[in-house]
């Protein structure tokens, strides 16, 4: 549905896991793909994150980490991604009005081909 009105991406079958998300991200272009690997790197290893599900299996080695848009306001972090994977019950959580929410709240540090990296203002860097 959302395929015919903006550029999408959805992983082919059950594939949201450690193998089925780089197989997906690389039917991103390059510059996609490069706009993610960089957004990705300026979080910090230590840091409280809340990401969208498809960029969360990435970032499962941080503690913690949250499904955006669960827990956005406990995070240092958020990250999220306009062409990248998002759940239903992310959806239904209101995804769209939470991230209107932190743009309002956090900095925004990292805009590049649909990814976004915001940062809690105050919080360690």
């Amino acid at each position: 549905m959302l395929g015919a009105a903006f550029k999408t991406l959805r992983s082919e079958g059950n594939q949201n896991n450690e193998i089925g998300l780089p197989l997906t991200l690389l039917r991103l272009g390059a510059e996609h793909r490069a706009a993610v690997l960089d957004a990705l790197a300026l979080i910090p290893r230590d840091a409280p994150v809340s990401g969208q599900s498809g960029l969360l299996p990435r970032l499962t080695q941080r503690e913690p980490a949250w499904e955006f848009p669960l827990n956005w306001s406990d995070a240092d972090w958020v990250i999220v991604d306009r062409y990248g994977q998002i759940s239903l019950p992310s959806i239904r959580d209101g995804s769209d009005a939470e991230l209107a929410r932190v743009r309002a709240a956090y900095a925004l540090v990292f805009a590049r081909d649909g990814v976004e990296v915001f940062h809690r203002p105050g919080a360690a860097p």
